[in-house]
């Protein structure tokens, strides 16, 4: 089967900046999917690597504006040109199933309608529902514009477009209740963000020493996170994921220790016994928690969207109330019931699946051939 995906911007996996998880869970996941013997095609707005068409392991990606030597050229002609030069991809390489994301949904979903292939929207966020969509700065002279360019070009995420579309893949049930609500009687399926991540053989943690969060913006709680550094000055404090610091560069902040992009968190997880996610919004998912119970380590995560869902709603697990008192309550009782907890957890975290690659692949793969086949 043939598979193409459209994305605003494909950063592959040899790829050395930042990468958000939403874009490395895709990578991965196309990856498997290729690895499963299917042909798959990534059409990538932006020019990252500025190459026409090249391999990412068995994955063709191809860059149609790359090799403009202007950078704003090249910008200018991927909103102006893309739903002409994405209309002559798929002619070309005529693909079975079509995925997309965010701001490229609806010029997918036009062009696709017109060739009759089959389209589906891949949300791993709430932009592409009706109300939560990009917000335009209309203050701004380059949110303006950024506003308008989109409107007159490929679309502005939020607009409805995904009533164009055949089906819809989100990355939990959470989305997938939210997406219902709006989209009802349209095909949703859930395919998990993948972890290439093998399950650790170190045992649990026995004693709490090292704590660590991702992010530091208020909406990930990293307000709670330094109160709670200061409520238990005997543990020590890591917050990673700021990017105004270099790769391996650290600052202090009170009594946190803040890093900044990390190329492999896995490592640093390794070296952390207890892992917080005390986000103050409606994540999606939560990629942190399922890669820190993987690595054997204690997790705590708030009662927000879709973060219940990754401990698998185990109530130890999760912080009901989502201030700095509860989360303080709740790191006492996991210190003062270690000995315990240690048995408890070890138990459930050998026998917690469910989000491996090669399970989300698989389920991704279904979903493709269910819809080529409708």
């Amino acid at each position: 089967m043939k598979v193409m995906f459209v994305t605003p911007a494909y950063r592959p996996s040899f790829f050395e900046g930042g990468k958000g998880g939403g874009e490395i869970s895709n990578q991965i996941l196309f990856d498997a999917l290729a690895r499963l013997g299917e042909k798959i095609y990534i059409i990538s707005m932006k020019s990252v690597q500025n190459k026409k068409v090249y391999r990412d392991g068995k994955i063709v990606v191809i860059e149609p504006f790359s090799g403009v030597k202007f950078s704003s050229l090249s910008l200018l002609a991927s909103f102006f040109l893309f739903k002409k030069s994405l209309l002559k991809l798929l002619k070309k390489t005529r693909p079975d199933v079509v995925l997309s994301s965010t701001s490229v949904v609806r010029v997918t979903a036009d062009n696709c309608a017109a060739l009759g292939v089959r389209h589906g929207a891949v949300v791993r966020a709430m932009e592409n529902l009706p109300g939560h969509g990009w917000k335009c700065d209309v203050k701004s002279p380059s949110g303006l514009t950024k506003f308008l360019l989109h409107k007159a070009t490929i679309g502005w995420p939020g607009e409805r477009e995904l009533d164009k579309v055949d089906f819809i893949v989100a990355n939990s049930e959470f989305m997938k209740g939210k997406y219902l609500e709006q989209f009802p009687g349209k095909p949703i399926s859930v395919v998990y963000p993948a972890l290439d991540l093998d399950k650790a053989t170190a045992p649990l943690p026995k004693v709490i020493g090292r704590v660590m969060m991702v992010g530091v913006s208020k909406e990930k709680g990293y307000d709670i996170f330094k109160k709670l550094a200061s409520a238990f000055p005997e543990l020590e404090f890591h917050a990673i994921g700021d990017k105004g610091l270099a790769v391996g560069k650290t600052r202090q902040d009170g009594r946190v220790i803040v890093h900044g992009w990390l190329k492999k968190p896995s490592d640093f997880i390794d070296q952390m016994d207890l892992v917080l996610v005390p986000s103050q919004w409606e994540e999606p998912f939560g990629r942190i928690s399922i890669e820190a119970l993987y690595r054997n380590k204690y997790v705590l995560v708030s009662a927000k969207g879709g973060l219940p869902e990754t401990v698998h709603y185990r109530d130890s697990c999760v912080v009901d109330n989502n201030n700095i008192d509860s989360w303080v309550a709740s790191i006492k009782h996991l210190i003062e019931t270690l000995p315990h907890e240690y048995e408890v957890h070890s138990n459930w975290v050998a026998a917690f699946n469910g989000f491996s690659l090669e399970e989300q692949a698989l389920c991704l793969k279904s979903t493709l051939h269910i819809q080529k086949g409708v």
